[in-house]
């Protein structure tokens, strides 16, 4: 069974051959020194590597001149595969009569090797001989002599496969097969169809596997292109399911109109698995004289998987003449089967579609509309866009959030006029939610975002304070100039909840710019909370910028004085913890002494000594570092805390020593 197997995948990939082996075309070596001296090596008693490399070489710069010494390596055990290896390469007939000899002299692994370079060769010369081994009692030379005879390819090897096979062992048969099979390829690539045609039949009498009938209609159908669809038809009504698929498969090969014709003729008859693979097939096929029967299977099949596989092809088809049928069915009560009609809908290449959509957006039912909104939005129909706008202004609420949500995708380019008039207008909380997000969404796709956010800021006194929170944090997401001068005007405002959101925009910052801003509140502010959140924010912000050691610790330094309640020294000790700079240890070092933010301030000290004595360059950290882990030992309660110190402070005051 082992053998069978392995002989039917070598089969499988015989069949996806569509051109047969050519000869080896290396250009004769030119070196002949090289050549020389690898066939001193061959000639001397030299080791085992270094003839594999002298036979190496030989394959590329050998000639005529050293086919003798590879051919007497031949039957050598250990060599044999590496003369075979060079002999392979090198043109001229007076390999092709070394390996023919060879045919009779070696045996068992020595053989098939030899059979096999025979066949990479496609030596016409060796196929008596090669059909006498057909009938060899060592069935690996049998099987080897097969396959070189399908590589030779013509009419000999043809008819001695054929004459022995009657004769051979079970286990030698795939091989046998696979020689036929590789015979009628080179007869097709070569247009000798007639002759492809006989072989085909021949193994289609034979009783072999699923592989080979499958490989054998593949065969008959390339060779016989006139009567492709006759024949499978025939494949394609067999009870034999693998004949069937197999049948489905081919089809792709051949475009005529008759093949379809057979393949909808078969649909008529199919159920099940059979119609699922048909219609998949007839989608492939791009017909568009498919789109009535498969969308006739769409709406009436019992088999489900069979009406989800005729929706889907129907887009593959892409046929005006489908697109009423995918839309009858963007409706249907299987989530899968309409998301399917949808998906195809919205991927379709043809105008009507958008005609169909443009009707959609204009139906009494609301369901329907949200439909047409989800696909214009998916094709990016611009065309939408005034019946859009008809229906945010119209009476249904919750038709007007889905109108508006598409906006951001229908919008002409740059242009957010309208979104804004509607923005001002509106109070009802989800529109103007969904009003947020669609203006954001326009402003960061705008080619000039300076411009985008003068139109939002523009329209700020026309707006009521539900608008103006809103318009904050459009504002906040844009950035630039032109948004952090109005989210800085807002800061100010009288009325309490614009000054917060104010308050949050800065916070949501994303750029180094409002960092001064951050901090100034966070020292003007008379708010806790708000004092908190600025100097949060500040913190976060310089971290996040990217900023060099010296660069952060500027910053760090002009929040130090405003940090005045524990949290918001913990804060700061945080960031400063990170810094990769000795330096920071100044600004650490004075809130030691604090008792509420005492450990804290230890473990910066920590995490900044840690980095500063694995730098090269340690002498002039020594000062700061080493009096702060001193403090830290002193006075720290936390027995994990003084070891690390301790072993820090140790190899601070080794690698000052080095100096």
């Amino acid at each position: 069974m082992k053998l069978f197997a392995i002989s039917t995948s070598a089969l499988l990939a015989a069949l996806m051959l569509c051109l047969p082996s050519a000869k080896a075309q290396i250009p004769p070596g030119t070196n002949t020194a090289t050549e020389a001296k690898s066939l001193a090596v061959l000639n001397s008693g030299a080791g085992l590597k270094e003839k594999m490399d002298a036979c190496r070489e030989l394959s590329r710069v050998g000639t005529e001149a050293s086919v003798p010494a590879l051919a007497g390596l031949l039957g050598d055990d250990q060599l044999s595969h590496s003369a075979r290896y060079a002999l392979e390469t090198i043109p001229g007939k007076a390999v092709d009569q070394a390996l023919r000899q060879a045919l009779k002299t070696t045996q068992g692994r020595n053989l098939v090797g030899v059979i096999g370079s025979v066949g990479v060769r496609r030596d016409e010369g060796a196929v008596p001989t090669l059909k006498a081994l057909l009938k060899s009692p060592d069935p690996d030379a049998a099987q080897a002599a097969a396959r070189a005879l399908g590589r030779i390819g013509g009419s000999a090897a043809v008819s001695a496969l054929e004459a022995a096979y009657p004769g051979t062992a079970s286990a030698n048969r795939p091989a046998f097969w696979e020689g036929l099979l590789r015979c009628g390829d080179d007869f097709l690539v070569t247009k000798k169809e007639s002759k492809a045609q006989a072989v085909y039949e021949w193994l289609g009498k034979v009783d072999g596997p699923p592989q080979l009938k499958t490989a054998v209609l593949r065969g008959r159908v390339r060779s016989q292109p006139k009567i492709a669809a006759q024949t499978l038809g025939s494949a394609l009504a067999s009870a034999n399911y693998v004949e069937f698929a197999a049948a489905c498969r081919f089809s792709h090969e051949i475009t005529n109109n008759e093949v379809t014709s057979a393949l909808l003729a078969a649909l008529s008859k199919a159920s099940g698995d059979r119609q699922v693979l048909l219609v998949q097939t007839l989608g492939m096929r791009r017909a568009p004289e498919a789109v009535g029967p498969v969308g006739a299977l769409a709406a009436r099949a019992e088999n489900r998987e069979a009406r989800l596989a005729a929706i889907r092809a129907l887009g593959q088809i892409g046929s005006p003449s489908a697109l009423p049928f995918l839309a009858a069915f963007i409706t249907e009560a299987d989530a899968d089967l309409a998301r399917a009609a949808r998906e195809a809908l919205a991927a379709s290449p043809w105008p009507e579609a958008d005609g169909m959509i443009l009707k959609m957006l204009a139906d009494k039912n609301s369901d329907v509309v949200n439909l047409g909104l989800e696909l214009a939005a998916r094709r990016r129909l611009m065309s939408a866009y005034p019946e859009v706008l008809r229906i945010v202004r119209g009476p249904d609420a919750g038709l007007r959030v889905s109108a508006i949500k598409k906006m951001a995708e229908l919008a002409p380019p740059d242009d957010a006029s309208e979104p804004i008039k509607l923005f001002l207008q509106t109070t009802a909380p989800a529109e103007l939610e969904a009003l947020e997000q669609t203006l954001t969404t326009l402003s960061l796709r705008a080619k000039d975002r300076e411009a985008a956010a003068a139109l939002v800021s523009g329209a700020w006194t026309l707006a009521g304070v539900p608008q103006q929170k809103s318009m904050l944090n459009i504002l906040a997401a844009i950035g630039g100039t032109n948004a952090l001068n109005a989210v800085r005007a807002a800061v100010g405002s009288t009325t309490p909840e614009v000054h917060s959101a104010a308050i949050r925009a800065l916070g949501s910052w994303s750029t180094l710019d409002a960092a001064p801003d951050l901090l100034k509140l966070a020292g003007s502010s008379t708010d806790a909370t708000e004092r908190m959140l600025c100097l949060r924010s500040f913190m976060k912000l310089v971290t996040d910028s990217d900023l060099k050691p010296e660069q952060l610790l500027e910053w760090c330094s002009q929040a130090q004085p405003l940090a005045q309640q524990p949290e918001e020294k913990k804060l700061l000790l945080s960031v400063l913890g990170g810094v990769n700079s000795p330096k920071a240890l100044e600004l650490v070092r004075p809130h030691l002494a604090d008792a509420a933010v005492a450990e804290e301030a230890q473990n910066a000290v920590l995490r900044v000594a840690e980095k500063a004595v694995q730098a090269k360059d340690f002498s002039a950290a020594a000062g700061l570092v080493i009096p702060c882990l001193e403090q830290v030992i002193r006075e720290t309660s936390n027995a994990s805390v003084k070891t690390r110190a301790e072993q820090l402070l140790a190899q601070a005051q080794a690698k000052a020593a080095q100096k």
